[in-house]
């Protein structure tokens, strides 16, 4: 595992002070913020801070940049502040071998407070395990300029503003309404029904019998 000054010397993270050291990992901090749903990105432009409504998203890109050679890989995790905040993200996980680029963070605020994110706050703790060169590692080099129209793109039309998305809900729920109310009945009554009328032509079947 690489810790502490090792950490700077073979520039893991660009920029990155011993202020980003943290005992055996390195934290990376928010950089910029990407609102959810069809508003603009202009929306927090110049802005320093911004609050998650309760149940709401919000997508965060770190200011630094993660650089690993081939015989590195890095796994990003959420700083425990902010689950402590009722904060939680969709997508931390290993960084491969080979890529240079930011990382992102969807977050969920699941507590029943808005809460407040602002720039250059803590966002990851990155721990990094040095290893074997890999025989067939594939460099990836995600531009800032890429990143930000890949996440723009995500939070606008691909998210809903809300981590449960209430209006598609209730949309799907009315477009399929008279669907549960059909297989309610058929499963219900067909089968009541079906018995019923099968007792009815077992009677007249005797009566018919007996006559």
């Amino acid at each position: 595992m690489i810790v502490e000054q090792k950490i700077l010397d073979m520039q893991l993270v660009r920029p990155c002070t011993e202020d980003n050291l943290k005992n055996s990992t390195c934290d990376l901090t928010i950089g910029e913020f990407y609102p959810m749903g069809e508003q603009s990105n202009e929306v927090v432009k110049g802005l320093n801070e911004v609050w998650i409504e309760p149940s709401s998203m919000l997508a965060v890109r770190t200011k630094e940049r993660v650089v690993l050679p081939e015989t590195v890989t890095g796994i990003a995790t959420l700083v425990t502040s902010l689950t402590h905040e009722g904060l939680l993200c969709l997508n931390v996980g290993v960084v491969d071998p080979g890529y240079d680029g930011h990382l992102s963070a969807f977050l969920v605020n699941f507590s029943r407070r808005p809460r407040k994110i602002a720039l250059n706050d803590r966002l990851f703790r990155v721990l990094f395990f040095e290893h074997d060169q890999l025989t067939n590692c594939k460099p990836w080099i995600n531009s800032k300029d890429d990143y930000h129209k890949f996440l723009n793109g995500k939070a606008q039309n691909e998210f809903a503003t809300t981590f449960l998305d209430v209006d598609g809900i209730t949309a799907l729920a009315e477009n399929s309404a008279w669907k549960v109310v059909l297989n309610a009945v058929l499963n219900r009554w067909i089968a009541p029904v079906s018995l019923f009328i099968a007792v009815i032509s077992m009677i007249i079947a005797g009566i018919s019998y007996f006559e």
